[in-house]
């Protein structure tokens, strides 16, 4: 059993499992975005209702892809271009962030 646990992803509140693949992918697949939180080849608009999420390519690339602007207006545009720029290496895996 602890062999099948550890190849899946299991959603805190839904108990729904979903493959290691689902998660980071910039599809919410837990119903309440847990398979995309904490992830760091994305970033989340700010205020969109529905919680809107973008790649990161996307973010100060002079187009609006968040309805609030945030991808583009009052970013430090320099982090996220580096950050796109490495996105790859980490795969799109879940970053430890405690804040």
């Amino acid at each position: 059993a602890a062999e099948y646990e550890a190849k899946v992803f299991q959603c805190s509140k839904t108990r729904r499992c979903i493959s290691p693949e689902q998660v980071c992918d910039l599809i919410n697949d837990c119903d309440d975005l847990e398979d995309e939180m904490g992830c760091v080849n994305h970033f989340q608009c700010k205020t969109d209702e529905p919680t809107r999420l973008i790649r990161l390519t996307q973010v100060c690339d002079g187009i609006l892809d968040c309805r609030d602007g945030s991808d583009e207006v009052g970013m430090n545009c320099s982090q996220y271009t580096a950050l796109s720029d490495h996105a790859h290496l980490f795969g799109g895996l879940k970053m430890n962030v405690n804040t």
